[in-house]
């Protein structure tokens, strides 16, 4: 409950100051957009849903929203990364009457279980003691400001935390993984992707090569096709990291 209320009042604090000191700004206009996406579900859940899994962009915004739904803000609207946020925003925004506030505290409360999720997993490997795990991973204000609210960076760090969960999941030995663990890696994968792709190969990198650390380790008995495995799994991991960059270049 303290990492409950600890990420409930910066969530609020985030959401005062942007709306109360600078009235406006990123977290309101993501708001705003998922107000009129709530409408456009009002006006036919078929045009919602069509816009929900869409990426046309153009398209939609002249033929699926109209005066009776309003327009979200243009800029959100043409940056794929910002209507992916207000997408899932607006989802919460269904179920909240389309409140800021009762919003604010559900993407609060979503990013205090995922971090507590983790913290219990890491908590068993008994690396660390509870304490400065809890100010590690719990207890940091400023990512618990940055984070809590409504805004790319909080569905980006709870879907870290996620993300990290079920794949420490995965690789532990001493867990057994399920398919709603590769489902929910796979949903928090493509929202990494596409909201922030380098944050995701981060994460790919060293899973790579610790998923081959442990496949490896089950053919220590068999040099030659231990020291083959490792050379696949590291040349994929090269060939692949080069890859993303040609294409981050090319898409830049």
């Amino acid at each position: 409950m303290p990492n409950v209320y600890f990420k409930l009042f910066f969530g609020i604090a985030f959401a005062c100051i942007y709306v109360l000191y600078y009235k406006g700004g990123d977290t309101v206009a993501y708001w705003e957009s998922a107000s009129k996406l709530t409408n456009l579900f009002l006006k036919s859940p078929v045009l919602y849903f069509q816009e929900l899994w869409s990426d046309s962009m153009e398209l939609g915004y002249m033929v699926r929203f109209d005066s009776s739904t309003g327009y979200p803000p243009g800029w959100i609207y043409r940056e794929p990364q910002a209507w992916l946020v207000a997408k899932i925003a607006s989802i919460i925004s269904l179920i909240t009457f389309k409140s800021y506030w009762a919003g604010t505290l559900i993407f609060a409360y979503i990013t205090a279980l995922a971090s507590w999720k983790l913290f219990n997993l890491l908590q068993g490997f008994k690396l660390n003691q509870d304490k400065y795990l809890a100010f590690g991973l719990l207890f940091i204000p400023s990512v618990s400001f940055w984070c809590a609210g409504i805004s790319k960076d909080t569905v980006v760090l709870f879907s870290i935390f996620y993300l990290l969960y079920h794949l420490f999941v995965i690789l532990s030995i001493e867990t057994r993984s399920s398919f709603k663990n590769w489902l929910a890696i796979a949903l928090f994968m493509v929202l990494l992707l596409q909201i922030r792709n380098m944050v995701a190969m981060s994460i790919l990198a060293p899973l790579l090569f610790a998923y081959g650390a442990r496949l490896t380790r089950k053919y220590k008995d068999k040099p030659f096709v231990s020291f083959s495995l490792r050379t696949l799994i590291y040349s994929i991991g090269i060939v692949g990291f080069v890859l993303f960059l040609r294409f981050q270049g090319d898409y830049m």
